[in-house]
């Protein structure tokens, strides 16, 4: 057991009960799809706001780029000060190369 080591819980399987029970400055939550943030906004853990647009491994390609390129994280750190990154959240990979050129 490490004392030091951060905690990562992805948002939509977290139970509130759970997250308080671990320090604020040991726990990331990864909100993967930024759904979650307006939700757990409150608990002021740090979060990352992320996007999923390959749920279960789908290959086609799909993805708002619109979304995408209205930089959600400036939005969503504007509302939450506690959002500290943006991330995406693949399950699969080499499906739509547009949509990683625009994030990355």
């Amino acid at each position: 057991f490490d004392a030091g080591a951060l905690w990562v819980m992805q948002a939509w399987s977290m139970r509130e009960d759970i997250v308080k029970a671990v320090p604020k400055e040991s726990l990331l939550i990864l909100d993967l799809n930024g759904l979650k943030t307006a939700a757990n906004g409150g608990w002021v853990y740090p979060v990352i706001a992320g996007n999923l647009h390959n749920f279960g491994g789908r290959i086609n390609m799909h993805g708002v780029l619109a979304l995408l390129a209205s930089n959600q994280y400036k939005k969503a750190k504007a509302r939450y000060p506690n959002v500290c990154g943006s991330g995406l959240f693949m399950e699969a990979i080499e499906q739509y190369p547009v949509y990683y050129e625009l994030a990355f």
